[in-house]
């Protein structure tokens, strides 16, 4: 019980900070653009690549928040797709995965 209570607070602290993350990207996009042709060409770049942070947080973030709710539900660290405990030293790395390593494979 001891481990759960740890990768629930792991859990929870990757949540907020994925949450805080998601708002700045939030931020981001509210701020004036500038009127230069060069300049705005940069900012899409840079879009871009914020777009792509924004689409990677958002599956991190899901994956967190299932992680807690199998927590919840006493399913935390069995496979979704065989049945088998995932490995502890696999939840350490990654606690919110949903597969063991063989799995993953």
């Amino acid at each position: 019980m001891k481990r759960i209570e740890h990768y629930k607070k792991l859990l929870e602290t990757e949540r907020e900070e994925l949450v805080a993350r998601l708002g700045r990207i939030d931020k981001h996009y509210q701020e004036q653009r500038s009127a230069d042709a060069p300049d705005r060409a940069i900012e899409t770049e840079n879009d871009e690549v914020v777009d792509s942070l924004a689409e990677h947080g958002g599956e991190v973030l899901n994956a967190v928040n299932t992680a807690l709710s199998r927590i919840e539900s006493g399913t935390f660290g069995v496979c979704v797709a065989c049945g088998s405990a995932i490995d502890e030293r696999r939840l350490d790395l990654i606690p919110y995965t949903a597969t063991c390593s063989q799995c993953a494979e």
